[in-house]
């Protein structure tokens, strides 16, 4: 499910990796379904089971999140994304555990906080970007070739506990301030009696549309009629610019890829120092995940093997990891290796989710906010620094 999503994967297919007989898996699940239900509730218990054994009241609070982003990283868990496959019973369930585990990892920030051992940051937003990391660490080794899936875990572990407790700067304070944004950056220049300007802006506006449902649900969960509800227009103007549902995920992906290099030349460009570049990327990233135009996240799915999307992705990696380095040769930030720059999308990888899931939570932050907030944390970590 991690790989594909949870709409191709069979029983079969299934049951041939683990090297158990059809039969045999139906004696355990009864459908699809009824798997894919339980590797959600496999993934939420055993996350409650980890916070339960860890995160405990008479200790340090950054031990107890080190502790815990081991244990959650120790096998391979669903990524939780999608419960459009689970039913309305299946799903008010998951939600529900869902939600006791977030109160729980917000208790436990906001006791740091209190006790002076964690920095005064958000504990909402702080406690959904661990979530976030920990989420994307499942599917992040899918996009990078990384085959050796257990190193590639206990690089995580390390990498998530690092960036999340001490952050990236080597300063008290970089005096940060991003003074891009997203909005004016992502829209062109548009004329409203120009037939051309305006079907690119149609365009622009359906693969924004259809990128924000594919990362709140899953690229699986959502067909042409549910983007063409969305947008409030039919399924035939979908398909007057894509002939199919492939055709427009490949379309999200390439304007995806467009965006984010935009964003990395548009922070070097316009900052005064390497970290400011480094830092504005990131928050053009959470501005952009946080607005009702975002980029397409990298998630499972069938279009997530293409060699073409692979190359694209490293390819900005590496633009991002040549930024690292200037910084770190500026004195600025900590040597951090690639597996950090790979996880550190995860620290963006919930907002739509978040948003969908918690609007009147996320009602109370504007878009620059949450991007300041995350920023903030990716530059210092929660943890409070001696001094």
């Amino acid at each position: 499910m991690n790989e594909r999503g949870a709409s191709f994967i069979s029983l079969n297919s299934v049951a041939m990796a683990i090297g158990l007989s059809r039969n045999t898996l139906y004696y355990y699940f009864k459908s699809r379904a009824d798997l894919v239900y339980g590797c959600h509730l496999l993934a939420v218990e055993s996350m409650a089971a980890d916070i339960a054994s860890t995160c405990l009241v008479d200790q340090c609070p950054a031990q107890c999140l080190h502790r815990f982003i081991e244990l959650s990283l120790k096998g391979e868990r669903i990524a939780i994304s999608d419960l459009t496959q689970l039913d309305e019973t299946q799903r008010v369930t998951i939600r529900s555990l869902k939600k006791a585990n977030e109160d729980r990892l917000q208790r436990v920030i906001e006791r740091g906080i209190t006790q002076g051992l964690l920095r005064n940051t958000n504990p909402i937003i702080a406690c959904q970007m661990l979530l976030g990391l920990l989420n994307w660490s499942q599917l992040s080794n899918r996009w990078f070739n990384n085959t050796e899936t257990e190193l590639y875990q206990h690089m995580s572990v390390s990498s998530i506990s690092d960036l999340f407790l001490s952050g990236i700067s080597l300063h008290s304070n970089l005096n940060f301030s991003c003074s891009i944004d997203y909005h004016s950056l992502n829209t062109g220049e548009f004329n409203a009696f120009d037939s051309s300007s305006i079907n690119e802006e149609r365009r622009r506006q359906l693969l924004g549309k259809a990128s924000l449902l594919f990362n709140q649900r899953g690229i699986d969960a959502v067909s042409l009629d549910d983007i063409a509800d969305h947008i409030g227009t039919s399924k035939g103007a979908v398909y007057y610019y894509y002939k199919d549902k492939p055709s427009l995920v490949r379309a999200c992906y390439e304007q995806a890829f467009k965006q984010y290099d935009l964003f990395i030349e548009t922070a070097i460009s316009r900052a005064e120092t390497n970290s400011d570049a480094l830092l504005s990327i990131g928050h053009l990233n959470c501005q952009a995940q946080a607005s009702d135009f975002p980029p397409l996240i990298l998630q499972p799915g069938e279009a997530v093997f293409s060699d073409n999307y692979r190359v694209q992705i490293n390819q900005l990696k590496n633009k991002i990891q040549n930024i690292r380095e200037r910084c770190f040769s500026d004195g600025d930030v900590r040597d951090i290796d690639s597996s950090g720059i790979e996880l550190s999308a995860g620290t963006n990888f919930w907002i739509s989710r978040w948003i969908k899931d918690h609007p009147s939570q996320a009602k109370s932050f504007g878009h620059t906010e949450i991007a300041d907030i995350i920023c903030d944390i990716h530059s210092y970590g929660i943890k409070k620094r001696s001094t």
